[in-house]
C-alpha cells in the first residue's frame, strides 16, 4: 500500500497549457470528471468523459501506461480523482489549476 506524505500533494497542478502539451505529446489522457450536463455543455476537445462517481466506483477504467491529468469546472472535484486514485496506488497524476474554467479562459481547444 502507497503511504502519502500529508504534506506533499500526491499529483502535479498544470496550468491548462501544460496539460494540453502533455496531452498533445501522448504522455498523459485528460480525464473530465464532471457531470453529464457540465460536459454537455462544453468540454476541452481532448477529454475523455468519466464522472467522478463512475472513476471511484470503476478506477480500473482509466487508461493504463499513461499519465492521467484530471479537469473539472474548476478544479476542485478533479483533484479529488487525483488525490483518491495516488491513496490507491496510482502514479502519474496531474489536476488542470482553474479547470475547465481556465481551459476557455486560456483559449484552449474545446468541443
Amino acid at each position: 500500500m502507497t503511504t502519502i506524505d500529508p504534506n506533499v500533494e500526491p499529483y502535479d497542478r498544470l496550468t491548462p497549457a501544460q496539460a494540453e502539451e502533455r496531452v498533445q505529446s501522448g504522455t498523459a489522457a485528460l480525464i473530465d470528471v464532471r457531470e453529464d450536463d457540465e460536459w454537455n455543455a462544453g468540454h476541452a476537445k481532448s477529454a475523455r468523459h468519466l464522472p467522478l462517481n463512475e472513476l471511484i466506483a470503476a478506477p480500473q477504467s482509466l487508461p493504463e501506461g499513461q499519465d492521467l491529468v484530471f479537469i473539472c469546472e474548476s478544479g476542485n472535484r478533479s483533484a479529488l480523482a487525483a488525490e483518491y486514485l495516488a491513496a490507491i496506488g496510482r502514479e502519474g497524476l496531474a489536476n488542470v489549476e482553474g479547470g475547465t474554467e481556465a481551459w476557455r479562459a486560456a483559449g484552449r481547444p474545446m468541443a
